[in-house]
């Protein structure tokens, strides 16, 4: 492992800055050479943009492993009036990570459940998706980067999809 350097991007589920054990920190503590660039309850928006931005900074980096999460969450860049009105009065997604409200499929907050309600497109979230899997995925062989797609929540792909993930 020691000519390898892994990018990890992924949602709680494999987020190495917690306290829970997670597959991550195993990796790490077996001696793996470990960016994690994810974060607790982020969007696959996130987890993806991250990976590749990380990706264009860092060309020592040999394997990519992206966990995907669930659809249907927001992020949302705070400032000091969103950080008072959206987080702090969210009893389950009460904090930020590195600016940004991962605030999952919450829907306490009126914002929120009207966003879900009126503005949220499941089948173009899943396209979006889809899309930055596949260009991803070119890239990643295009720079002779290993790309491990890991699923961490059902996502309903359709069969044409599942010919290229």
């Amino acid at each position: 492992m020691s000519k390898q350097k892994i990018l990890i991007s992924g949602c709680g589920l494999s987020w190495s800055g917690q306290e829970r054990k997670v597959w991550t920190n195993i990796l790490k503590v077996a001696g793996a050479d470990i960016i994690d660039v994810g974060g607790p309850a982020v969007s696959n928006q996130w987890i993806i943009d991250r990976a590749f931005v990380e990706l264009l900074a860092n060309d020592t980096i040999t394997d990519v492993v992206i966990q995907l999460t669930s659809l249907g969450k927001l992020d949302v860049e705070v400032d000091l009036t969103r950080e008072l009105t959206l987080v702090n009065s969210d009893s389950l997604r009460n904090f930020t990570h590195k600016g940004v409200w991962p605030s999952s499929v919450s829907q306490e907050h009126a914002s929120k459940k009207l966003w879900h309600e009126y503005l949220y497109s499941p089948g173009l979230e899943q396209q979006e998706l889809f899309c930055k899997v596949v260009l991803l995925d070119h890239w990643c062989v295009s720079h002779d980067k290993k790309l491990t797609i890991l699923q961490g929540y059902t996502i309903p792909w359709t069969d044409e999809q599942l010919g290229h993930v």
